[in-house]
């Protein structure tokens, strides 16, 4: 390894509808990741960069309008505000951040519960978002030890809390005027710029894309993402930024003749955008003046998706003889926040991290030479190289093309900016879901709606429905299968088995997809490995028997290069895909 480049990206939509914030995923974030991630990395001698999205910063600035703690602030709440608050509660990840606290479990799991008890359940939510900091505060560690709550602690517990949160960009400011720290940041709403530019782009990054059937180039509102995201930054570090992460690292020509236009001198992206060039090894590139950098897609999804499942020890010596074992530039660029409530023990990794990264040659990205200059521009996304998370499927391209409609049928309007910005389309169609899936919905349209009533204009019927239908994370089998366990699946042998997808909001699309079949004697499970290039399955088989020790209870799995199968003859049990995924990631 000659150098690493770590880069950790922190961003959150714009929640708003009629001025308040109405997901509190900006508050909750807050309190556990946006301070303590500078303020742990700035401990140790490391060079580490943070992208601060414009609509982040922007809420941050504005969390006494938070929908939810308005919420909470209320002695009592009817039947729709009640279920709005336990709908955010209950997408809390279980495992790390409720089942540690007993009382914390009881009351998540209750069916019913009483005023008092639905306080406690709130004050225990708020406590589990708090990071490593928080709970070093006297006034939270008093929290802590309490099994029951007062309304009065509740809001005392929330105003210490927005208070706590004031420090955050100042922080920020404080370490990068240090040189301790490099600031990036993202245009103004997060939008997936090559799409604004051209939606052809969709099309020129993987053929068998779909178009939406009324599309446009909204390049005029692309500068403007540019340019508000240049003022933002300014308004709040003082100069101008020169390094833009583009949402989703998504980049094509355009996005690099607009950042040069605009004084942006470094941008990133991701390993698949510069495979499609036919370049797999060097990291740092320049193509029309602008220099950027490629995201190590596996050591950085490591961090992301894959050590939440291994001890600290073991995941730290595993990065380290990964990236000892490499040659040139390391870049780890990645989310910065929503990784951290699905570990055990984030901070103690983040510690060990950095304390292990004291030894290598960190560099910030404006220290790194270019390998070489591109005559192409790169074209695509860090998500495999193309657009297709965000347009494609029937209810991204719906979204697309009510966004179009309304840009036709009114022209300019800032408002528009808020509707392009990449969280809607994530979130419609195949790829993603959330408990909160009708309100992104909502909010996406209400965007709408609202330039709609500006230019006293009739809105459109299709503005008043929701785009998004229902999600299903389980597909019933159609009739019996009996595949054969051989770890080489075919189409026929596997044809009306159902599904199980495995849905943990933003990391959804890192799991695999489940199928399963029986037939008059057996289950059959099977995940694919083609797909899912994480999961290393080595050519082996294996035996385990349950503890009766009796043969026909054997459970036989068979792990091949192609895939994993598995067959349970006539037994009941429970698989922990926590451990099942621990055990065999490598």
């Amino acid at each position: 390894m000659d150098s690493l480049t770590l880069l950790w990206h922190m961003h959150q939509p714009f929640y708003y509808y009629e001025d308040k914030i109405y997901l509190p995923w900006v508050f909750l974030h807050a309190i556990k990741d946006y301070y303590d991630m500078p303020n742990i990395a700035s401990r140790y001698d490391v060079k580490v960069s943070f992208n601060l999205t414009p609509s982040l910063l922007l809420q941050l600035d504005n969390l006494k309008n938070d929908y939810f703690l308005e919420l909470l602030r209320k002695k009592s709440l009817n039947n729709n505000e009640r279920k709005y608050v336990l709908n955010i509660i209950k997408s809390v990840y279980v495992d790390t951040m409720v089942k540690p606290n007993p009382k914390f479990f009881e009351l998540f799991n209750k069916k019913y519960l009483n005023e008092f008890e639905l306080i406690d359940l709130e004050v225990f939510f708020l406590l589990s978002w708090c990071g490593e900091e928080l709970k070093n505060q006297n006034f939270i560690k008093n929290y802590m030890q309490q099994e029951t709550f007062t309304y009065k602690e509740k809001t005392e517990l929330i105003d210490f809390l927005l208070e706590w949160t004031k420090n955050i960009i100042p922080l920020y400011k404080s370490l990068k005027d240090k040189n301790k720290i490099k600031i990036t940041t993202t245009p103004f709403s997060h939008p997936i710029l090559p799409l604004l530019f051209n939606m052809e782009n969709a099309k020129k990054a993987n053929f068998y894309t779909t178009l939406p059937k009324i599309y446009f180039s909204l390049k005029d509102d692309a500068f403007k993402h540019i340019q508000k995201a240049k003022e933002i930054y300014k308004k709040y570090f003082g100069e101008i930024p020169k390094a833009f992460w583009p949402a989703e690292g998504s980049i094509s020509k355009e996005v690099f003749e607009a950042f040069y236009k605009e004084g942006i001198k470094y941008t990133f992206s991701g390993d698949d955008v510069i495979k499609k060039l036919g370049k797999s090894h060097l990291r740092a590139y320049e193509y029309n003046g602008v220099k950027i950098f490629l995201r190590d897609r596996y050591l950085s999804d490591l961090i992301g998706f894959q050590y939440k499942y291994f001890e600290v020890e073991d995941a730290i010596n595993h990065f380290k003889r990964e990236i000892d074992a490499r040659k040139g530039k390391i870049n780890i660029i990645l989310d910065g926040e929503n990784a951290w409530e699905y570990y055990k023990k984030p901070f103690e990794f983040l510690h060990k991290f950095y304390e292990m990264l004291e030894t290598k040659n960190t560099k910030f990205f404006d220290e790194i030479d270019i390998d070489e200059k591109l005559n192409t521009a790169p074209l695509g996304s860090w998500i495999n190289g193309d657009f297709n998370t965000w347009v494609g499927d029937e209810e991204k391209n719906r979204a697309w093309e009510v966004l179009f409609t309304a840009k036709k049928d009114i022209g300019d309007d800032e408002g528009f900016l808020y509707a392009e910005g990449s969280d809607w389309f994530w979130w419609y169609g195949v790829g993603h879901s959330s408990n909160q899936d009708e309100i992104y919905d909502f909010i996406f349209r209400n965007y709408l709606m609202k330039i709609y009533k500006k230019h006293n204009l009739q809105i459109p019927s299709v503005l008043l429905n929701p785009i998004n239908k229902p999600k299903s994370n389980f597909k019933p089998q159609k009739f019996l299968i009996t595949p054969k366990i051989d770890g080489k699946t075919t189409f026929f042998e596997w044809v009306g088995a159902g599904e199980i997808i495995e849905n943990f909001g933003a990391l959804a699309s890192s799991l695999p997809t489940i199928y399963y079949g029986i037939d008059e004697k057996n289950l059959y499970l099977r995940i694919d490995n083609k797909k899912y290039k994480f999961l290393n399955f080595k050519n082996a088989s294996m035996d385990i028997t349950e503890a009766s020790g009796k043969r026909e209870d054997i459970l036989r799995f068979i792990l091949k290069g192609e895939n994993f199968e598995m067959i349970l003859p006539s037994i009941i049990i429970k698989l922990d895909i926590n451990e099942i995924y621990k055990n065999w990631l490598v």
